[in-house]
């Protein structure tokens, strides 16, 4: 039953995003086409890791308000340190980026996305320093700028299927043991 929605909704919230963000001229390249296709699998790896990461969070617990509470503090500490909405985040606490889906979802739209241009044009602005001055700049410093680690795309995509893996067999231990089941009140003791 979650399929049809893992698929269509950001199906179609890409084809709209996408083309809205792309650079005219660059639609009838294969490129364009072809990171479409790879952002959009990534996507949708993400939606159905994020589903399986809630199913196991709700299957864990009994009180409605204590999966909620649950569920929000993962989903913030999720965008806090996924990396594209906080960029300094202090040393001691770097590490937790890698414990966020989104994490590894923005490195792999980022390198697929700037994969196969060796230039990357800088004439529509100079959000990158190293734009000054210049028409254009290496995909590798646009990478360096967005964050991304140096880890591949295949690693970015592994840690994906691990996350759906281990969220979706939690959950359905949690469903099927029973595994302790915290409430609302034992949470704010």
């Amino acid at each position: 039953g979650r399929i049809p929605a893992a698929l269509i909704f950001p199906t179609i919230f890409l084809i709209f995003s996408y083309f809205f963000a792309m650079a005219p001229g660059s639609y009838d390249t294969g490129d364009g086409i072809t990171s479409l296709i790879g952002i959009l699998c990534v996507l949708i790896l993400t939606t159905m890791s994020g589903e399986a990461f809630g199913c196991w969070i709700g299957a864990s617990f009994d009180d409605v308000n204590a999966a909620i509470s649950a569920g929000t503090v993962v989903v913030l500490s999720t965008l806090i340190f996924g990396g594209f909405y906080v960029k300094g985040i202090p040393f001691f606490m770097s590490w937790l980026q890698y414990l966020s889906v989104l994490k590894y979802a923005y490195d792999a739209a980022a390198l697929i996305e700037f994969a196969s241009p060796l230039s990357i044009s800088c004439d529509t602005g100079y959000i990158i320093t190293e734009c000054f001055g210049v028409s254009s700049v290496s995909n590798t410093v646009v990478k360096e700028y967005l964050g991304v680690d140096d880890f591949s795309l295949i690693s970015n995509i592994i840690a994906l299927v691990i996350v759906w893996v281990v969220g979706t067999l939690f959950g359905y231990l949690a469903l099927v043991y029973g595994i302790t089941k915290p409430t609302y009140a034992s949470l704010v003791k």
